[in-house]
C-alpha cells in the first residue's frame, strides 16, 4: 500500500479492515480476539481514544495487517484512527516523528473537520492527546464534538467546549466556469505554490470539486466558498506538491505571496476564478469552561 503523507505526517490511508479472513471451522487468533475487544465502540458510544501504554496485540495488528509498511518501519504509527459501525474499519494512520496528534489534529484527522473550520487559542489547540482512535463517521458532529470535550477532560483534567458562531473571515470566492478536463477521473491537477517544485511526495487525493475545494482551502487556512457557474463534471484527482502546504507558513508577507500563487496555478489549470473577499461564516470556536 502506498503512504501518503497529509497534512499531520505520514497516512497509510482509507483501507477496511473486515477483519482476518478466517476459514470455516478455524479459530480466531487470540491476539486478534484481545484486539477486538479493545478496538471497539459499544452501544451508544461515539468516540474512543486508546491511550498508551497500547496492548501486545496493538503490533501485531501492525505487523499482520500492515506487514509491507511493518516492514519498512517496524516501529508502527504513532496513532491509528478506526471507524466503527458495527465492525472496524481503518481509516488512517500517523507517523509523526514519535510526537502524538494535538486537540487540532483530532479534529481534523480523526473528526474530519477543516482547519478553517475551526478556532480556539494555540495553547487549547496544541494540547497533546497521546493515543489510537476509534470514531462512528456516521454520527452528527455536534455529538462527536461533545463526546472529545469530555475525553480532553478526563485526559487533561480542564473543561472544554465547542460552540458555533457566525463571524466574518476573509475566504475564497471561486467564480466562472470549469475548464479543466477532468478525463472520466483520470485526470489531475497540480497543486504547487512554487512552480519550479517538481517533487509530488506531498500526497493527493480525488474527488468531486467541492473535495477539490475544502483541499485547496485546508493548504492555505481559508474557506474556498464555491460561486462557480459551471461546474465540474466528473471526479478528477489532484496531486499536493510540498510547496502547496501553505498553512505552515508564518503569517506575513512571505504567506500572503505563496497563497496568491497557489490559487493563480490552480485557477491557470481548472479556468476557475479565486478573489479574496470578507465573508459572514459559521466556525466552531473551541474555548475553555471555568
Amino acid at each position: 500500500m502506498k503512504a501518503m503523507k497529509n497534512r499531520h505526517g505520514w497516512v497509510i490511508g482509507m483501507v477496511i479492515l473486515a477483519g482476518m479472513l478466517v476459514a470455516v471451522g478455524e479459530e480466531t487468533p487470540a491476539w486478534r480476539e484481545k484486539f477486538d475487544q479493545v478496538y471497539r465502540l459499544e452501544d451508544e458510544e461515539v468516540l474512543r481514544r486508546i491511550p498508551p501504554p497500547f496492548i501486545p496485540e496493538r503490533m501485531d495488528y501492525y505487523r499482520i495487517e500492515n506487514s509491507s509498511q511493518a516492514q519498512q518501519i517496524p516501529k508502527g504509527p504513532d496513532y491509528f484512527c478506526f471507524h466503527w459501525t458495527g465492525q472496524l474499519r481503518k481509516w488512517a494512520s500517523g507517523f509523526l516523528n514519535g510526537n502524538p496528534l494535538t486537540l487540532a489534529g483530532v479534529l481534523e484527522s480523526v473528526l474530519d473537520l477543516e482547519n478553517f473550520e475551526f478556532e480556539g487559542p494555540k495553547q487549547l489547540l496544541s494540547a497533546k492527546l497521546a493515543g489510537d482512535w476509534i470514531v462512528n463517521p456516521d454520527v452528527e458532529r455536534e455529538k462527536k464534538l461533545e463526546a472529545l470535550a469530555g475525553i480532553f477532560e478526563k485526559a487533561t483534567k480542564r473543561k472544554i467546549e465547542f460552540v458555533p458562531e457566525k463571524v466574518e473571515r476573509e475566504v475564497v470566492v471561486a467564480g466562472g466556469d470549469w475548464t479543466f478536463d477532468c478525463n472520466n477521473g483520470k485526470g489531475t491537477v497540480h497543486l504547487r505554490a512554487d512552480e519550479s517544485d517538481p517533487n509530488e511526495g506531498g500526497g493527493g487525493g480525488s474527488g468531486t470539486m467541492d473535495a477539490f475545494f475544502n483541499r485547496l482551502g485546508s493548504l492555505i487556512n481559508l474557506r474556498v466558498v464555491d460561486e462557480t457557474t459551471t461546474k465540474a463534471p466528473q471526479n478528477f484527482q489532484w496531486r499536493t506538491h510540498h510547496s502547496s502546504y501553505v498553512s505552515r507558513t508564518p503569517a506575513g508577507a512571505q504567506r500572503e505571496e505563496k497563497v496568491k500563487k497557489l490559487l493563480e496555478v490552480a485557477s491557470e489549470q481548472t479556468g476557475v476564478s479565486f478573489v479574496m473577499e470578507k465573508r459572514e461564516v459559521e466556525v466552531w470556536m473551541v474555548r475553555e469552561k471555568k
